[in-house]
């Protein structure tokens, strides 16, 4: 039984740093000053779907944190209740979905957002 005990461990240590990347990329994008310039519709649009993708990551892992805790109080190391597991694809699929809109608008402000040059 401590193997489920350290399996539910790790998968709450791991929720706890995708918790911490999902803070840190919000702040990025809410901080960013390139943000201030952008004025497409196209970048706000990547850039509200990361922050939308971010922000139901962080929702399924403040669920996962509260089922784990329960969980483990409860001495119940399933990893598969449906309170760790949905909350959890949330988390992971959130995170990559939030990364890749991060990596688009990236990209977009790389190649389409060049200064003019002044002589």
């Amino acid at each position: 039984m401590t193997h489920h005990k350290e399996g539910l461990t790790a998968a709450l240590d791991f929720t706890k740093f995708t918790l911490a990347m999902n803070g840190a990329a919000i702040l990025y994008l809410l901080g960013s000053d390139t943000l201030k310039t952008v004025t497409g519709l196209w970048a706000k649009s990547i850039v509200i779907a990361a922050l939308a993708s971010f922000g139901i990551s962080a929702i399924g892992g403040i669920f996962v944190l509260m089922a784990g805790a329960t969980n483990l109080s409860d001495g119940n190391y399933d990893l598969h209740d449906k309170w760790l597991c949905r909350p959890g694809l949330w988390n992971i699929f959130g995170l990559m979905a939030g990364f890749a809109f991060l990596t688009i608008f990236v990209i977009s402000l790389v190649w389409f957002n060049q200064p003019s040059a002044k002589p």
